[in-house]
């Protein structure tokens, strides 16, 4: 992770566990979005359905899932497992995620609706819940 982001990011924040991806067009504030699951997405592989938070431009929440995909940025860094398989150039691919989803105002409740999700639907990811 980039040193200074990392700086930025408080101590009990939800960044610090899990996988977290941020995409969008820089140039479309609107189209600005970010994907969180408390998954290890290196650890679970690729290929996997993992439920996931996403956060959109207009600070809204919606809990969903997405697959896990093998990235490989360049030949000087190693592959890695993301979130969300991205379409270059494609900035609001994260509607279809949220189609029809209930959008949650606050962060507080979209982690509690997301726990009851990996509880229900996922439990073999249970334990990756922060405390």
């Amino acid at each position: 992770m980039v040193p200074k982001l990392k700086e930025q990011i408080e101590n009990k924040s939800l960044l610090n566990h899990g996988t977290w991806a941020y995409y969008g067009n820089p140039k479309k504030v609107s189209e600005i979005y970010l994907f969180w699951t408390s998954v290890d997405t290196d650890k679970v592989g690729a290929n996997k359905q993992i439920p996931v938070i996403i956060s959109t431009a207009d600070g809204k929440f919606y809990i969903s899932s997405s697959t896990t995909a093998r990235k490989q940025k360049s030949s000087a860094y190693k592959p890695y497992i993301a979130i969300a398989p991205t379409d270059k150039g494609n900035s609001s691919q994260y509607k279809p995620y949220i189609a029809g989803n209930e959008p949650f105002n606050t962060l507080e409740d979209a982690y509690k609706a997301y726990a009851d999700v990996v509880k229900n639907d996922y439990p073999n990811y249970k334990d990756t819940l922060p405390q």
